[in-house]
């Protein structure tokens, strides 16, 4: 459907429509709630592929992908990591493009002293996880069982 064959009433109320379907996806993931105080979280896991059936990327700062899982809405948005090939200080960038992003919490396999420390000291927590699992898996075994508790 072309929008600018209708007459300005249809396509205003057309576009407010398309606009109210639009909203839910634009609110920052970081606008999760945290079941047990209220207050809003996301969940950051690192990949090398993206889609829900990826496997955790073993290599923290290295992943092609970050997953940001929210937990209010059920959903979650892949996002490129950019700084995968950074050599100095590529830890630190990558702890700063999750905070970027809302991320309070992560799921992780692996991660450097450097990383580590950046982690901390950004507040992001950290949650470690057997290798070879799914962000599917990571987020119906250990987090939804997590919020459920």
């Amino acid at each position: 459907m072309i929008l600018t064959n209708l007459n300005p009433e249809v396509m205003k109320t057309t576009l407010f429509l398309i606009l109210l379907l639009l909203i839910p996806l634009m609110i920052p993931a970081h606008q999760t709630l945290d079941h047990q105080n209220g207050k809003a979280i996301i969940i950051a896991i690192p990949a090398n592929e993206k889609g829900i059936d990826a496997v955790i990327s073993e290599h923290f700062s290295r992943s092609s992908f970050f997953c940001f899982y929210n937990t209010k809405t059920d959903s979650y948005i892949f996002l490129e990591n950019r700084l995968s090939d950074a050599s100095e200080g590529g830890s630190r960038q990558v702890v700063q493009f999750l905070k970027n992003n809302g991320a309070s919490q992560i799921y992780l396999v692996n991660a450097g002293e450097n990383a580590q420390r950046h982690l901390k000291a950004s507040g992001i927590r950290t949650e470690s996880v057997p290798a070879g699992q799914t962000i599917r898996q990571i987020i119906d075994k250990r987090i939804k069982d997590q919020i459920r508790n």
